[in-house]
């Protein structure tokens, strides 16, 4: 069985004091050239975990919840 790795950190884009949306971000840990996962619609940053498994673990990777998707809030 593959070892799946766990994000490193998760942080918030936060733009809600200015009328915007919070944002998850995950961030797995690494020293090369960071790589940008993007979901699909109706799924969330989480669907990546598996793929990442199967990635060098130098990479940096990114991924995030898209508005209304996940842990990021939804517009109104």
């Amino acid at each position: 069985m593959t070892k799946l790795r766990d994000p490193s950190e998760q942080n918030w884009l936060d733009r809600s004091s200015d009328g915007g949306l919070r944002l998850r971000l995950l961030s797995f840990a690494g020293s090369g050239p960071p790589v940008l996962m993007i979901h699909a619609a109706s799924l969330c940053a989480g669907v990546w975990t598996p793929v990442l498994a199967h990635l060098d673990p130098e990479m940096r990777v990114l991924a995030y919840d898209q508005r209304g998707h996940g842990d990021s809030d939804a517009p109104e």
